[in-house]
């Protein structure tokens, strides 16, 4: 500190004697955390500009909604079901131009691009002495098949890594300057009621995120938890250091004042929000968990308010209005309807919603009330009598609160203009609902929905199965590939995609899947589709056979090409390879515009062919070297392939040489690949495990690779309690 001196000679601060008051300064730090926030939503949302600008220019948002009433959820359509339904006979084989290949001004900016986010999908991989612990019921997920089943990642990628630092980042910018917290750590409360407005931001399922940036709020929920931690941390500091300076001069009684009573009872409601958001009490009970959210919610702040008059600022206005805006969207996106359940093999549950045309986007969900009451349990033989009464008292409880519980389920249909076959009509909406293990939402719906089959089934006996009608409470569409970005870049433009999903996450996929096709045939637009799906059993196909035969059979004879490989856990297939894969393929077959559009493809590049060329290079066509292995059961999938038949493995007869498409043409030949240059885009949804392996693999594509393709894209859909 520098030294200066009066008119007396007397040493005194250059600056004066200054006191630190925290009610004038903190206040300030205040408002410079509010202005980074804002701004870095502003950024994201001045990204976003061109993205909106092209899809109000094109029109493609009444396409996508139906009318303005899509703006309010899902809905019947503006016309009411007369809206034109494209035939097979209106195909034209002409085919749109897609992205340019990469020039050399463009180039630069996709090696930024393409270095950006290979460092971001990167997941790193926790130690294997961590695999080898016991694992704690409600702490750990179920572990899921995986290509390295023994390899476990961290729960987050180094991009959202990157993105949760900026978190303690401006915290501490706004924390550590003109600060004295030992002394006075009044700014530790300050920045905690400052974190307030963008927590609910966070969480809001209707807010900023999805009108501004076109993100579901799954997408952004990990900054909503990780700035609740934030916001727990900065208010036991600020218990902490007002506690240790009184305890130590023995002067404890201030605790019992008025203020800090009411402090420590908002810090008592936070704590509880703390626990109950646990990991372990969301997997337990996610009932408990929401209803102990909102208690701790409303406490807070009221004790908050009680407590300091600088809160409301930040913790009174701000939050009614984000959350009565976010209320508002849910009340007018809500609808009951009557649901026809239908119970399928392996404990899955289709939910249908006909008569449902518009208002949402492929790979949105819904969040679904469905009014049952579970049937009562069956106990084993040998049950004790002590164990028969908790059994029977969970039940009663869950059964209680089983109307008022919200699930998100993916939408796997599209809406009547953008549906692939143009059935989106007669369909409707169609959910699928897994059974997740005993004493689950899920279980119950389908052990209900099978009592249901079984009664009717008694009473009037008919050769057509029954299905289940049942009242349901809807809310939505929430979620899905970004709104403004995705529909026209991902979907249309992008001329490669590879969808993966890994078990039922084929409902998110079929829903992106439908769409894809649905745009390409709409827009005159060609390009490839591969589509990966990994089940556990083969019996799992059966789920979405008859929804993947339609969606094929409408890329049939067009420029849109559709490939299907379904990959079985029970084929303990360890690399999911073009030389290795033994899983199903079911390609729509392709008709002569389609062979002469590949044939005169002038932006593809050359590359060799890998040595391994003498194994079946291709699931859907025969070795070389050697006959064909005989194809296993399809597990009630039969899509059609080049073959005509049903493959798991390889095609029921051999493909001709003009229904093969040219690829599959030129690894036979031994030909040069070629690479399209029109970009390739990827999403996969499924397990945590499967997630990580397939980021990791599009992180280790060289830099210059993806330039040369034309930029490589990837969007993830893992959301889990």
């Amino acid at each position: 500190m520098s030294v200066c001196y009066d008119d007396n000679g007397i040493p005194v601060p250059c600056g004066g004697w200054n006191v630190y008051d925290s009610y004038v300064t903190d206040p300030r730090y205040q408002r410079y955390f509010t202005i980074a926030w804002t701004t870095i939503l502003a950024l994201a949302f001045f990204l976003t500009t061109p993205a909106i600008v092209r899809i109000l220019a094109t029109g493609d948002w009444r396409r996508t909604l139906g009318s303005l009433a899509g703006l309010f959820g899902v809905h019947e359509g503006a016309r009411r079901g007369y809206t034109p339904v494209r035939s097979n006979n209106d195909k034209t084989h002409s085919a749109t131009a897609l992205r340019r290949p990469p020039g050399v001004v463009r180039r630069p900016f996709l090696a930024v691009a393409a270095l950006v986010q290979s460092a971001s999908l990167l997941n790193l991989p926790l130690p294997a002495s961590l695999s080898r612990l016991p694992r704690i019921p409600f702490l750990h997920t179920r572990r899921a098949a995986s290509c390295h089943p023994t390899k476990t990642y961290l729960p987050f990628s180094l991009g959202r890594l990157a993105v949760a630092l900026l978190i303690p980042a401006f915290l501490l910018a706004t924390l550590l300057p003109e600060s004295q917290l030992r002394a006075n750590p009044n700014r530790f409360g300050f920045l905690a009621i400052t974190c307030l407005p963008p927590l609910c931001v966070l969480a809001a399922k209707n807010g900023p995120t999805s009108w501004l940036l076109g993100r579901g709020w799954t997408a952004v929920n990990f900054l909503h938890r990780w700035l609740g931690r934030a916001i727990v941390l900065l208010v036991l500091l600020h218990f902490y250091f007002w506690t240790i300076q009184y305890s130590g001069a023995a002067q404890t009684a201030f605790l019992a004042g008025e203020k800090e009573r009411r402090g420590i009872a908002a810090l008592a409601f936070l704590l509880l929000i703390t626990l109950s958001s646990l990991p372990p009490m969301r997997r337990f009970s996610y009932p408990v968990f929401f209803v102990l959210h909102y208690v701790g919610i409303v406490g807070f702040l009221a004790f908050l308010h009680k407590h300091t008059t600088h809160a409301r600022a930040y913790s009174t206005w701000p939050i009614i209005a984000i959350y009565t805006a976010d209320i508002l969207g849910r009340v007018l996106s809500m609808r009951i309807r009557v649901v026809e359940a239908e119970a399928l093999d392996g404990g899955m549950v289709r939910l249908a919603l006909p008569g449902l045309r518009a208002g949402w986007r492929g790979g949105q969900h819904l969040s679904i009330r469905v009014f049952f009451v579970p049937p009562p349990l069956v106990h084993a033989r040998g049950t004790g009598r002590l164990a028969r009464v908790a059994k029977d008292a969970a039940h009663a409880l869950r059964s209680a609160v089983r109307p008022f519980e919200a699930h998100p389920l993916s939408i796997a249909t599209e809406p009547t203009g953008l549906a692939a076959d143009g059935t989106g009509l007669e369909r409707g909406i169609e959910l699928y609902a897994r059974s997740c293990g005993a004493g689950t939402w899920t279980d119950d719906l389908h052990r209900f929905v099978v009592a249901s089959e079984a009664i009717s089934a008694a009473r009037r006996p008919t050769p057509k199965k029954r299905k289940t009608r049942m009242l349901c409470l809807l809310e939505g569409p929430y979620g899905g590939l970004p709104a403004y970005s995705s529909p026209l870049t991902l979907l249309e433009d992008t001329e490669s995609l590879l969808l993966v999903a890994g078990g039922s996450g084929m409902s998110f996929v079929l829903g992106v899947l439908d769409e894809v096709v649905g745009r390409r045939l709409g827009a005159q637009k060609r390009g490839r589709v591969d589509v990966v799906w990994v089940v556990r059993q083969r019996t799992h196909v059966a789920w979405f056979g008859e929804r993947l035969r339609a969606v094929l059979g409408a890329a049939e004879g067009s420029t849109v090409r559709v490939v299907l490989r379904e990959v079985a856990a029970e084929d303990a297939v360890p690399v999911l390879s073009r030389t290795q894969a033994r899983g199903g393929c079911c390609a729509g077959v392709r008709g002569a515009a389609a062979s002469k559009e590949d044939d005169g493809d002038h932006d593809d590049i050359a590359e060799l062919p890998p040595a391994a060329a003498a194994i079946p290079s291709s699931c859907c066509g025969p070795s070389s070297s050697g006959p064909a292995p005989a194809a296993p059961s399809c597990g009630g999938c039969c899509a059609r392939t080049t073959g005509g038949g049903c493959c798991t493995g390889a095609t029921e007869g051999s493909p001709s040489g003009t229904d093969a498409d040219a690829d599959e043409r030129d690894r036979r030949a031994g030909k040069p690949l070629r690479v399209r240059t029109g970009g390739l885009g990827v999403v996969v949804c499924g397990p945590g495990n499967m997630v990580a392996e397939l980021c990791n693999a599009v992180a280790a594509i060289p830099v210059a690779k993806q330039v040369r393709v034309g930029g490589v894209s990837v969007h993830v859909e893992q959301y889990s309690v």
